[in-house]
């Protein structure tokens, strides 16, 4: 019952976003699934903070692709949680690298930041000298050793995403602007960025953690 209205409230209010996911889609030579249940999605992905909630929820205009520099995928697609007949989205671009497990890292922007139970926060940034993303952004994990994957020209990256978090665990890393839909010509910088993120998450062992 719940997943029929859901659906007709879908078709009604996001089918122009979902006809122009498709085109983007198109247009990029990727995969595209109009609406999906969110429990079809692996186990590991619903371990995330931000599918935490108890909500009705799906995904609407799912784009995907191969990575380009690694062993992995990246998806793009507006997660959808219905709670109390009100419905919440959040654009999620989300990357999988097989080469990494990482136990639970979070970078979020500081105004929003909450401490999460067993979750590790350093007195002192482990990257002093990145004074503007420090100024932005806190850093969190389960297990301290964790924060040895980032890299410095990572996060040089995501100083010109300002409100965004992203969150890792296991092989997956995602990203996204809390109760903000991505616009369509926004996309493709916001992929291109967190798959360069991730690549250098991944591929970049030179050191960079002080």
């Amino acid at each position: 019952m719940l997943d029929t209205l859901t659906k007709l409230y879908d078709d009604f209010t996001k089918s122009g976003r979902v006809q122009d996911l498709g085109q983007l889609a198109h247009e990029e030579g990727m995969q595209f699934q109009k609406r999906t249940k969110f429990g079809n999605q692996p186990t590991e992905l619903k371990s995330f903070k931000i599918f935490q909630g108890k909500g009705y929820k799906r995904l609407l205009g799912l784009m995907a692709r191969k990575a380009s520099d690694f062993e992995g995928k990246i998806r793009f697609y507006d997660f959808l949680e219905t709670v109390d007949l009100e419905t919440y989205t959040h654009s999620i671009l989300e990357v999988k690298c097989d080469a990494i497990f990482i136990e639970s890292l979070r970078i979020e922007p500081k105004g929003a930041f909450k401490k999460m139970k067993g979750f590790f926060i350093s007195d002192e940034s482990p990257f002093p000298a990145l004074s503007e993303f420090n100024n932005q952004f806190q850093i969190s994990s389960k297990e301290p050793d964790d924060i040895l994957w980032l890299q410095e020209k990572a996060l040089e990256l995501m100083e010109g995403f300002k409100g965004l978090t992203m969150e890792a665990h296991g092989n997956y890393f995602i990203f996204y602007f809390r109760k903000k839909t991505v616009k369509i010509h926004e996309i493709l910088d916001l992929a291109d960025f967190a798959e360069e993120f991730v690549r250098l998450v991944c591929n970049d062992r030179s050191g960079d953690f002080v």
